[in-house]
């Protein structure tokens, strides 16, 4: 079933990977770190070897044990940094025409076409360090129509990019029937607020648009500012489609 899901997303447009294997990385990578440990062994073994033929076994164990000792301590560290490769190479996101396939192992793949996306949040910090800023670390939220929110962050490679065509794709296709649903009165839920054409609720409070002089996004926060003493903040990653919403809203707020 999912097999045949996958295969009526259309072709394949790009890949988003987390660190990509080829080739050329075991023949530079892992081969010169197996053959370090092989030829510590070696080492071992030939003075093993030589221990034996000419001054007996308590030689042989004497001499050899400590280059056997080595490689296999050098083997821990080797084994750890080839399962850590791999697990990155196999943490994938592939776009397709119609949709895409998501790969966290150990998980299964998730296939996802576009209309099965309801919602996507995003956001982007940037942290510091003595005063040194690192450079924008951007997450970003999945929201299925059913089942449960996906999760990646930044170790996702070009994420930035996998987050535009997102939108671009997603966003369409929702904005229409949210449209119609505020023209209609309804309540529209955004993750962690709720709209209509009378309010804003967060946190289970009420804030007539009236009340409200300004939203702005900032520093990874939605900003609503109710005058100049008073605003409160709402974490960019709790609101969904937050550029839909502030789309629908524009015309509620004064300024």
């Amino acid at each position: 079933m999912k097999k045949k899901k996958q295969n009526t997303l259309g072709s394949l447009v790009t890949t988003f990977s987390v660190q990509a294997f080829r080739w050329r990385h075991f023949f530079l990578l892992f081969m010169p770190l197996c053959l370090v440990v092989l030829g510590v062994a070696g080492i071992g073994y030939w003075r093993a070897l030589y221990g034996y033929t000419n001054f007996g076994p308590a030689a042989a164990v004497s001499w050899g044990q400590p280059w056997f000792f080595s490689a296999a301590f050098l083997t821990l560290p080797v084994l750890l940094y080839a399962l850590r490769r791999l697990y990155r190479a196999h943490f994938w996101v592939k776009v397709h025409t119609e949709g895409i396939i998501i790969h966290r192992p150990p998980s299964r793949k998730r296939a996802l076409r576009w209309e099965e996306i309801s919602g996507i949040s995003t956001s982007t910090t940037k942290n510091s360090f003595l005063g040194l800023k690192s450079g924008p670390r951007h997450r970003l939220t999945i929201h299925p129509s059913h089942g449960k929110p996906i999760k990646l962050n930044h170790k996702l490679n070009h994420l930035k990019d996998l987050i535009t065509i997102l939108k671009k794709q997603v966003y369409p296709r929702l904005m229409e029937p949210l449209k119609k649903r505020y023209q209609e009165n309804r309540d529209l839920h955004f993750g962690a607020l709720t709209v209509s054409k009378n309010s804003l609720s967060y946190q289970e409070k009420d804030i007539p648009w009236s009340y409200i002089q300004s939203i702005t996004a900032a520093n990874g926060n939605l900003i609503i500012q109710l005058s100049p003493q008073k605003k409160f903040e709402v974490p960019a990653e709790k609101i969904q489609n937050m550029e839909l919403l502030v789309n629908l809203i524009k015309k509620e707020v004064r300024s």
